[in-house]
């Protein structure tokens, strides 16, 4: 699965109308993801670095930035805590993958992603 259509299915199927958007968590979150047995095939194409003092990744901000620039997400103003949801929530079983194995570990992540980041606000 490319890492866009992961994020953006995150998004779809977490069910919530808001997630954090503080650079430090969501490069930790998706670096810890990486490492973990049971979710670390959903990022072999994911580099991560610590340059800035904490794991984050050119290609999850590269997939940020692009989601926000579509809509897909937005980060209203003043103090920019949080990323706004603006998709209609999918139930996870509606979604489609290329391999049916990355189905449990997708389900893993999306249970990490929901109670780590994820808020009804």
């Amino acid at each position: 699965m490319e890492v866009y259509e992961l994020v953006v299915n995150l998004v779809k199927a977490c069910g919530k109308r808001e997630f954090v958007n503080d650079h430090r968590k969501l490069g930790r979150f998706f670096y810890n993801a990486s490492l973990a047995s049971e979710t670390a095939a959903l990022f072999e194409d994911v580099l991560f670095n610590d340059s800035l003092g904490y794991p984050s990744s050119n290609k999850l901000d590269e997939v940020f930035r692009d989601m926000q620039l579509t809509g897909i997400i937005g980060r209203p103003n003043p103090m920019y805590m949080t990323n706004t949801i603006n998709l209609s929530p999918v139930n996870v079983d509606d979604l489609h993958f290329k391999s049916e194995s990355e189905m449990p570990q997708f389900k893993q992540l999306l249970t990490m992603f929901t109670c780590e980041l994820c808020r009804n606000e």
